[in-house]
């Protein structure tokens, strides 16, 4: 059995950085500050913007903001990916 390849650092510290801001993201959205929690879902798809699941809850939080046109672009975004994604209905 062969040792699995080590990530170079680069992925590590990408990693790190979206782990972190998905944690203080869902640490506002708890708490009810979904301004925050928009900002931090969006930092977290800067990091890794292949994340529909992340920019599903980036239009729930801009939803619940008003922010209608934002939070149909982050919908709409995902549906181009995945038509049938349910946690978008």
């Amino acid at each position: 059995m062969t040792p699995a390849t080590p990530k170079p650092l680069p992925q590590l510290v990408a990693a790190a950085r979206l782990k972190a801001a998905l944690a203080e993201a869902d640490r506002h959205r708890d708490a009810g500050r979904k301004t925050e929690a928009a900002q931090a879902y969006g930092l977290a798809l800067s990091i890794d913007a292949d994340r529909d699941d992340v920019r599903v809850q980036l239009g729930n939080m801009l939803k619940d903001t008003g922010d209608f046109a934002g939070a149909e672009a982050a919908y709409r975004a995902v549906l181009a990916r995945r038509p049938n994604e349910p946690d978008v209905f």
